[in-house]
């Protein structure tokens, strides 16, 4: 059984969805931020998998963080997992808290990258590119640092420092990102939605 409505209609789940989950079943709830306790007092079941997919999933390409229930059997588990690797790749989290942290790290975290793919979309725009070729720039570059990272066995400072000559383009971009503080303001919005992704667990499980 696979939860996926509106973490706000979980408590409107109707009685014959309830009635039909019998103990045996593998539960995986890609609800944000419902508790596995209250999925399991809702559901009266143990097997529960709670996970947090992006918008690759549709791709195979998702990063699925996951955490299971106490009492979950290995069976589950196991289940749960091999439909997370259909997804994509997994992440088993050490503690269910650690799913806040996915949310805003992978959950939301495509959206990061699409808005750096769309500033380059707009700049090729500006200096007269039309709509097609601006497209085709954004997308190739943001498909072409994917494979470099992915190829790549080295952290993303590491792959930039490779990338920069001295006195270059990129250079000159990054002393304008370090001047306007940029990554700073990255990283806030960051924690910001980790943050906010702990105020909406506390909401959903008063």
């Amino acid at each position: 059984v696979i939860l996926a409505v509106k973490p706000q209609n979980f408590i409107e789940i109707k009685e014959d969805l309830i009635q039909s989950v019998a103990a045996r079943h593998t539960v995986v709830s890609i609800m944000g931020g419902v508790s596995l306790r209250a999925i399991s007092a809702k559901l009266n079941c143990k097997n529960i998998i709670r996970s947090m997919p992006n918008l690759a999933l549709r791709y195979q390409a998702s990063l699925t963080g996951w955490f299971a229930h106490p009492e979950c059997s290995k069976r589950s588990s196991r289940t749960a997992k091999e439909i997370f690797l259909l997804w994509g790749r997994d992440i088993k989290c050490r503690k269910e808290n650690q799913l806040n942290d996915i949310t805003a790290a992978a959950g939301s975290g495509p959206s990061y990258f699409l808005m750096i793919a769309d500033l380059i979309y707009r700049y090729c725009r500006k200096r007269g590119f039309d709509e097609k070729k601006s497209l085709l720039i954004s997308r190739q570059v943001l498909k072409g640092a994917d494979r470099c990272y992915s190829s790549m066995p080295i952290k993303p400072l590491e792959i930039i420092k490779k990338i920069t000559s001295k006195g270059g383009t990129t250079e000159a971009a990054f002393k304008c990102f370090k001047q306007q503080k940029v990554e700073n303001k990255i990283m806030s919005g960051i924690i910001k939605a980790g943050k906010r992704a702990k105020e909406l667990e506390k909401i959903l499980n008063k």
